[in-house]
């Protein structure tokens, strides 16, 4: 089967979740792609770095970059 992966639940993988369903449906994604394959958008890259930029301003991530 193949995924379709969304940068939501592939950060999660990096940041703590508050909410234990986000957690649980990461991980649950995570464990899938062991006998899957993931596709991922076009954008997949600005996705990310617009996700990291906001994950920053909220301070999720420390300003030497070992905020993961």
């Amino acid at each position: 089967m193949t995924l379709f992966l969304d940068v939501s639940v592939a950060l999660a993988w990096k940041f703590r979740r508050d909410d234990p369903d986000e957690a649980r449906h990461a991980s649950t994604v995570l464990d899938a792609l062991e006998n899957d394959t993931a596709l991922v958008p076009a954008l997949w890259h600005i996705e990310v770095a617009n996700a990291l930029v906001t994950a920053q301003r909220r301070g999720a991530l420390a300003d030497d970059g070992k905020g993961f």
